[in-house]
């Protein structure tokens, strides 16, 4: 399957991702989901960082990864970046979206593919590999926020990543 990076995020269970998808599910906003995602993305892998970008009225989420070969590439940011979006569309009302779903690889022959993910927001051949979207969805509560399990999944996060620093 060519596409499998993309089909994988479509169909990923969130238990696959352990501690951290958990804690970014039952955040209470957007804001917060991603902010613990930063905070503890070493916990989920290791050779890549995800960088928040505010600016105006936009969010840009680059993803930098280490690189393998071509084809690995290219299904690991397209994994990423579909998972992204996967997460943008369980706010409550995500209308339009993403602005911008941007890909370093060139474009693929299952380009259509993507427009179905993306909605035709997505673009090949550029600069860095990243998602952007209107800054409003900052604080948007999320739809399976859990205040009481989402302190207690955030403690067991700290002592996770407190063990691996160690």
């Amino acid at each position: 399957d060519e596409a499998l990076g993309l089909h994988l995020a479509e169909h990923v269970q969130e238990a696959s991702f352990d501690l951290v998808a958990h804690l970014i599910a039952h955040s209470p906003t957007l804001r917060d989901a991603l902010d613990q995602a930063l905070q503890f993305q070493r916990l989920a892998i290791d050779d890549a960082q995800l960088i928040m970008r505010e600016k105006g009225s936009s969010v840009t989420l680059e993803y930098q990864f280490a690189r393998s070969t071509p084809r690995s590439d290219r299904m690991h940011a397209e994994f990423v970046i579909a998972g992204l979006m996967r997460i943008l569309r369980t706010l409550p009302e995500p209308r339009g979206v993403a602005r911008a779903a941007l890909f370093e690889h060139a474009r693929p022959a299952h380009h259509q593919e993507y427009a179905r993910i993306f909605g035709g927001v997505e673009r090949f051949g550029q600069a860095t590999t990243s998602i952007t979207f209107d800054r409003s969805l900052l604080d948007r509560s999320q739809l399976n926020q859990h205040p009481e399990l989402y302190l207690v999944l955030r403690a067991a996060a700290e002592r996770a990543l407190e063990r691996m620093t160690e």
